[in-house]
């Protein structure tokens, strides 16, 4: 058939050749579709008013650093899987009704604890959540440049 034929022909896999910016017609209006992909991962953002790209696209990436950076390289779909509650703490940290808010991994890993062996024992053992959350926020979250640490002097 001509596609097995434009397949074979074709070396890369279909999603390598998908367009980082689409404009999809809705019944509301025109729905914009960001992607990227990364670590065999595609990351998504769907946006239904005109956003500028470059912002849409450079979240899309914190975001797969920010995985890359909690939970090695690769963060693939077995990382995100094992590290779910970790995965949806660390969005609900970057994104603030549709707008990115935190985004230096320094503040994020103030808030969020990192997975650890022992968070995954104690996920084993009682059935809850591997991720530690900060019972207080991080002291380097009340300094104006949030990748600096709050109060830090230099002679």
């Amino acid at each position: 058939s001509t596609t097995s034929t434009a397949i074979a022909a074709n070396p890369l896999p279909l999603y390598d050749t998908v367009p980082p910016i689409m404009e999809v017609p809705d019944s509301d209006g025109t729905l914009y579709l960001f992607s990227i992909l990364r670590d065999g991962l595609s990351y998504l953002a769907a946006c239904p008013t005109e956003v500028s790209p470059l912002l849409v696209l450079e979240f899309l990436h914190r975001v797969a650093d920010i995985f890359v950076d909690y939970f090695g390289s690769p963060a693939d779909e077995s990382a995100i899987k094992d590290n779910f509650s970790t995965v949806y703490q660390l969005l609900e940290e970057m994104v603030d009704y549709g707008w990115p808010l935190t985004t230096e991994p320094n503040g994020l890993k103030g808030l969020i604890k990192p997975p650890t062996v022992m968070g995954k024992i104690q996920q084993a053992v009682t059935g809850g959540s591997s991720a530690i959350v900060s019972d207080e926020l991080p002291s380097g979250t009340v300094s104006n440049m949030p990748w600096r640490a709050a109060g830090v002097k230099h002679s």
